[in-house]
């Protein structure tokens, strides 16, 4: 379905189910923020264990990456 047919279809519908049609989608596209935010934390604690890499490091590997065709 597209966009256009989408905006047709909420045209139709009542103000209430409208509303809840927003509301809806503003829980999923927000939805995965929490997850997202701890999964930061996460590795932020993990950086700041020692668990890093140097940036000579890594772009070294992804010269090497690269070179290989990856």
């Amino acid at each position: 379905m597209s966009v256009a047919e989408l905006k047709e279809q909420v045209d139709q519908l009542s103000a209430e189910d409208q509303y809840f049609l927003a509301a809806y989608l503003h829980h999923k596209l927000h939805a995965n923020e929490k997850a997202e935010a701890e999964d930061l934390e996460e590795r932020m604690r993990q950086m700041d264990g020692g668990d890093k890499v140097l940036l000579r490091t890594f772009l070294r590997i992804h010269e090497d990456l690269a070179k290989a065709g990856v």
